[in-house]
């Protein structure tokens, strides 16, 4: 069965990606999206890939982590949270932590995790 990450997002965004301008949306590194995009359990672990990023600098060197990230096989961006709200859908989507672009609603200097997907 195809696994689809759900995620609300407001109009202005989604219109941006409905267009095709808007390529990557973010989410803040919470707890909450680390249980939605981080593997939590062995059994998610088996279909997942792995995320190379930068961790903490101990003695001036910048030690490099391996996380385990969630694979699905779609994307769902809905306008809202109503049961009719509209939607839209984008097979393979990804995930990292990266710096947002703030013309597409990222706070300078905030790390988030970079959800992008073909078209």
């Amino acid at each position: 069965m195809p696994k689809t990450l759900c995620l609300p997002i407001k109009k202005q965004w989604f219109d941006l990606i409905k267009a095709g301008i808007k390529t990557e949306e973010y989410r803040d590194d919470t707890p909450y999206y680390q249980s939605r995009l981080i593997c939590q359990t062995e059994d998610q672990e088996k279909d997942s890939y792995d995320l190379i990023y930068g961790g903490n600098i101990i003695g001036g060197v910048n030690h490099l982590a391996i996380q385990k990230m969630r694979r699905y096989d779609f994307v769902e961006f809905r306008n809202g949270y109503a049961k009719n709200a509209p939607k839209i859908r984008f097979k393979n989507p990804r995930a990292r932590y990266d710096f947002g672009k703030p013309e597409w609603g990222a706070v300078p200097g905030i790390i988030y995790f970079v959800i992008t997907w073909e078209n």
